[in-house]
């Protein structure tokens, strides 16, 4: 074999090299957008429950006493869960607070008679529950992606890609509504 062969072979396997590992990076940046497009949809809907949740506080005000140190909590809860972004563990402790906090609330409308009459309640409840089902969905679709992601930074041909340009495991999103 002549030096041309072995330079033609040689240069054959880099440029392959160089595809795959192309190719590689841009499907793992391709997936990160996406996730981070669904985590966006999420934070949005989140966001719009931290909106009414002031509301939902003036409501419950007007009609018991008792649920001063709920609506304490929640303010609290509220304040941490804005302040943190990212789809990291506190945010779930934070928002999985938040869900607890409104599911107390909604326990009292059913001790307090009056208040399960309030018609401003009761929108408040139903535009909750809804965005809930959103957050629930949109986090259902942003955890798959996440799955997808682990999944692809494991298969054995873009398990190499994933460790030398540094693409590391996500974790889930979930907590409990």
């Amino acid at each position: 074999m002549d030096i041309t062969n072995i330079l033609l072979v040689i240069s054959a396997i880099l440029f392959l090299i160089v595809i795959w590992s192309t190719t590689g990076i841009r499907h793992f940046y391709h997936l990160g957008n996406l996730i981070d497009k669904q985590w966006n949809r999420v934070n949005n809907n989140l966001r719009k429950r931290h909106d009414l949740i002031p509301n939902l506080i003036e409501t419950m005000r007007n009609y018991k006493s008792d649920s001063e140190d709920i609506s304490k909590s929640l303010i609290k809860a509220r304040i941490k869960a804005i302040k943190d972004y990212c789809p990291c563990m506190n945010k779930v402790i934070y928002e999985h607070e938040i869900s607890t906090l409104i599911n107390k609330i909604v326990f009292l409308s059913i001790v307090v008679p009056s208040l399960r009459k309030d018609t401003n309640f009761m929108e408040l409840r139903t535009e909750i529950d809804g965005i809930e089902n959103k957050i629930n969905m949109e986090t259902n679709k942003y955890n798959e992606l996440i799955r997808k992601y682990n999944r692809h930074r494991n298969k054995w041909y873009l398990k190499p890609i994933s460790y030398v340009f540094g693409f590391d495991l996500e974790k889930i999103f979930e907590f409990e509504m």
